[in-house]
């Protein structure tokens, strides 16, 4: 267990490492055979971390010098494994150079074997005085925004003056999210304007982790968890066809308030602790969050700790987004889903919005009913199959002289 020390403000904050659950290591020495990495059907290969070169004594053989690590070894692993059902580590300097001779060196990769369709993380950077950023998923899914902030974290990113790397903009996170949540495109800009100036001379940037979501039958909403040390555990339970996206999480104290016991320290986090929640949380109907020592070691003793989860439940990334067309004057559309799953309308309509579906007279191509969706949810949800009538008599007629047509978007969950 590594003990580390950080500061907030003028507040030292004391941080434990943990491991993080469920990750597998995978080693192949340098002058010994290659080692293939398979998962079971239907999984892939997420790599967590991986370097060649040496970082200990007892890996492959002894050796003394374990401050040794090849460029860009952590990039070449994942070109070759990440998001693969199988890969081979070949230890050799052919590969990845020599970055310290006369050592016997190996890679070590450690990673997970995950569904093989699922969320993966974006991110988006917009300088100050470098224009705005527009961010954009694909047809018929959403941005959510997890984690962001305006200001300054680096000294890299972004050119201009950096007097500071500790600046971030109080509210920023929220103002991201609201203007990007639950869109298909949102633009984002560096501006003071927008987020306040929290670094007065230090050239500034925006930096947004994303994730494109299945567009969903409501707008999604930012929901939160809290489990307390020597209390009951608590299960987080998204909707049926619904799955976990995890913002942030953490295992320690960062308040007084929640959670009754002692609270000798406010500033103590488990490092690792949102890494083993979303471990066992992200890409999931359910999960169970357990405030324990036993999960996270114990970043504060004498403290009674907790742990604290915020989150999203989306679609399934699994999930197929069915359209069926039912044309007014024709014969009834029958909407179903497969044995054991049930229908969920994620959008539709009663009206015209093209030339083409449907053969008929066209006088207009924005015509929709008001409340149709409201109507097709209502008919539909949680049912196995259900009829679609394009009728005037079901939904009003809102384009008089137009042949009109349903048009319904929905999941079998």
């Amino acid at each position: 267990m590594t003990k580390l020390v950080f500061a907030l403000g003028t507040i030292f904050c004391f941080v434990v490492a943990v491991q993080s659950c469920d990750v597998k290591t995978a080693v192949a020495c340098e002058h010994s055979p290659d080692v293939t990495v398979t998962c079971p059907s239907g999984q892939v290969i997420d790599v967590w971390e991986a370097y060649y070169g040496r970082k200990d004594e007892q890996t492959c053989g002894s050796a003394s010098n374990t401050n040794c690590l090849a460029d860009d070894s952590l990039d070449i692993i994942k070109g070759n494994c990440q998001d693969h059902k199988s890969c081979t580590l070949a230890a050799n300097n052919g590969v990845f150079g020599d970055p310290c001779r006369g050592v016997r060196k190996y890679i070590q990769m450690k990673y997970k074997c995950v569904d093989g369709v699922r969320y993966t993380p974006n991110k988006a950077i917009a300088c100050e005085h470098k224009g705005e950023v527009t961010v954009t998923c694909a047809e018929n899914e959403v941005i959510i925004v997890t984690q962001g902030f305006y200001g300054r974290d680096d000294q890299d990113t972004c050119p201009g003056n950096v007097f500071t790397t500790d600046c971030k903009a109080q509210g920023s996170l929220d103002k991201l999210r609201q203007t990007c949540n639950n869109k298909q495109s949102c633009v984002i800009s560096a501006s003071n304007s927008i987020f306040g100036d929290p670094c007065i001379y230090t050239n500034k940037l925006v930096k947004m982790d994303y994730y494109c979501v299945k567009k969903a039958a409501q707008d999604i909403q930012l929901q939160k968890a809290l489990a307390c040390e020597h209390h009951a555990d608590v299960t987080v339970t998204c909707p049926r066809g619904d799955v976990i996206l995890t913002a942030y999480g953490f295992y320690g104290r960062d308040e007084g308030q929640s959670c009754p016991g002692n609270s000798y320290s406010t500033c103590c986090l488990a490092e690792n602790s949102n890494d083993i929640i979303k471990c066992n949380c992200m890409n999931q109907n359910s999960c169970v969050l357990q405030a324990s020592n036993s999960v996270f070691e114990d970043p504060c003793p004498y403290t009674n700790k907790l742990l604290k989860l915020d989150y999203f439940c989306v679609p399934n990334a699994q999930n197929v987004l069915n359209l069926d067309v039912a044309c007014e004057h024709h014969a009834s559309v029958t909407a179903q889903c497969p044995e054991n799953k049930i229908i969920q309308v994620v959008d539709g309509f009663y009206g015209r919005d093209d030339q083409d579906t449907c053969p008929g007279n066209v006088f207009t191509t924005d015509c929709v009913g008001a409340g149709t969706l409201d109507v097709l949810k209502g008919n539909c949800n949680g049912q196995n199959f259900c009829v679609l009538s394009a009728s005037n008599s079901v939904f009003g007629d809102p384009c008089p002289r137009t042949n009109k047509l349903i048009k319904m978007y929905y999941y079998c969950i």
